[in-house]
């Protein structure tokens, strides 16, 4: 078997790797995590190819949210500690609590994210606030199981491309198992990550120890923030942002996170949790959210049974789906234009090509004309809610100027 998948639709999830000895997941030249298989091995069974989801799509999904709600955690601590709205924390300290493992994402002190398993509330803090970027699932798969098999209860969260591929591993419903999945629009790449901290330091002359993506001192959806060896902090803005700012204009997301297949309402998780954006703006909402406010959406009685379970951490108000659906585009199924994949394929070409991370950013990770004179008049938590409205602005503004030029 020469590869599993076109690359262009892998999404790294790592089922394969987890199915097969022969396979091991490894960063190509842009950072991104890909199957390699061992070909000296490899017995031709096919196994890998069967199962992948970017060759024969899943198609387990809730049809529909059971309930939509906006929650937050009542611990102030742990609320101001979270991205949002410290959902996961509620329902990670319940099963937790009961001696359960819960699966998630962290960085290890390189700026390394992969998944791993907690078992003691002190380890949770690992696994709070947004990372946006790809995580090495590592045989995460095989050790869920694992657990289940024992009686263990599991709360497994990831992207839909990772809880997707759990479930296609597992192959049958287990009643100790609680998924959920994040709102994802896209995963930059490891790589990259690495690189842009590595050119940050060097750029300020300071080890950075920590990168808060999503720092909450100046409220909900602020500016990210980088944290010193020495103790200082320091909010990025500016060509210091570089890596935010590919995230957020989707300039260093993978080509295939573009036609997601799960980007809809119809879920393959018990619950989905994001940000509930634009929150109060078609009803009133009577509750605070400067420290943000969770967007869940319980697709599943075990979902149910999850936040019946989390009730005494966790304070959550019935909204409407449509409500969910306005600030959240990557639940209305919306796609990304060609030109933006064109644009990433360009960008990961020159990423490869590149040694001075100073030019990539200067030439595609850097606010400018509109974008940039706005920031400087308007708050960063206007400026992330709004990106979207402001790059299609952007862009419409230059085909204008195009046209009269011709």
């Amino acid at each position: 078997m020469e590869q599993v998948c076109n690359k262009k639709e892998c999404t790294g999830c790592g089922l394969c790797a987890n199915l097969c000895d022969f396979i091991q997941m490894r960063e190509d030249t842009t950072g991104f995590f890909r199957p390699v298989i061992d070909q000296r091995k490899c017995i031709d069974c096919g196994k890998c190819v069967k199962n992948c989801p970017a060759v024969h799509p899943y198609n387990q999904f809730h049809p529909r949210p059971l309930d939509v709600l906006a929650a937050w955690n009542k611990n102030e601590e742990v609320l101001h500690e979270s991205s949002s709205g410290g959902a996961f924390s509620a329902f990670a300290e319940a099963l937790l609590e009961t001696g359960g493992v819960v699966f998630g994402a962290a960085f290890d002190s390189k700026f390394h994210l992969r998944h791993i398993a907690v078992t003691q509330k002190e380890g949770l803090a690992a696994l709070r606030k947004s990372k946006y970027v790809q995580s090495e699932i590592g045989l995460s798969y095989r050790q869920a199981k694992d657990f289940l098999e024992s009686g263990k209860e599991v709360l497994f969260t990831g992207t839909p491309c990772q809880i997707v591929a759990l479930n296609r591993f597992l192959k049958k419903k287990y009643e100790n198992l609680y998924t959920a999945d994040v709102i994802c629009y896209g995963v930059p790449s490891s790589g990259h990550l690495k690189r842009y901290i590595a050119w940050l330091s060097a750029k300020l002359n300071k080890e950075i120890t920590a990168f808060q993506m999503r720092n909450k001192e100046k409220g909900w959806g602020q500016h990210p923030l980088i944290i010193f060896k020495d103790g200082s902090k320091k909010f990025l803005r500016g060509i210091d942002n570089a890596f935010i700012y590919s995230y957020y204009n989707a300039l260093s997301i993978q080509t295939a996170c573009n036609e997601c297949p799960y980007m809809t309402c119809k879920r393959s998780s018990d619950i989905t949790i994001g940000d509930f954006w634009k929150l109060g703006e078609k009803e009133p909402f009577p509750y605070k959210t400067s420290q943000g406010i969770s967007l869940l959406l319980v697709n599943s009685p075990q979902g149910q049974k999850l936040l019946k379970r989390s009730e005494n951490n966790l304070k959550w108000i019935p909204r409407t789906l449509e409500e969910a659906l306005i600030g959240q585009s990557r639940l209305r199924n919306v796609k990304r234009e060609p030109w933006k994949t064109k644009k990433q394929e360009i960008i990961q070409q020159e990423y490869c090509r590149e040694k001075d991370y100073t030019v990539l950013a200067k030439k595609y990770f850097y606010k400018k004309k509109l974008a940039k004179i706005l920031s400087t008049i308007l708050p960063q938590s206007i400026l992330y809610r709004y990106h979207d409205y402001i790059n299609r602005l952007q862009t419409k503004i230059k085909i204008i100027f195009q046209k009269k030029s011709n």
